[in-house]
């Protein structure tokens, strides 16, 4: 919860800027906008992923493996698969995460 409270200070700080050196309220508008879509896109992730911690499918932070990147493409989160195998391999990319557990899939089938 505390890097979605970071989250909502940079978006206000960058309104502010924003709003300083243009002096555009459109452009500031749709600055917040934007900046609010990727917040509460993030703590929706959070909250799945808290809730699949729960429910003992999602592993606990520190404790994630292959198997539990199989696991979760397995059971249909994707979006969480891939998250977990950047949990697991701290210097991967998104994209190149996303094409490897892609890879798992394929495999799979």
């Amino acid at each position: 919860m505390k890097t979605f409270q970071n989250i909502a200070l940079n978006i206000a700080l960058i309104g502010f800027v924003f709003l300083i050196a243009s002096q555009s309220k459109t452009l500031l508008l749709v600055v917040l906008i934007a900046s609010a879509v990727v917040a509460v896109g993030y703590l929706d992730a959070a909250q799945k992923v808290a809730s699949l911690r729960a429910r003992g499918i999602y592993p606990h932070k520190g404790l994630e493996t292959e198997a539990d990147v199989l696991r979760l493409l397995n059971l249909g989160h994707e979006v969480c698969a891939v998250r977990c195998y950047r949990s697991l391999h701290k210097q991967v990319r998104l994209r190149e995460a996303v094409e490897r557990v892609r890879a798992f899939k394929s495999a799979q089938a």
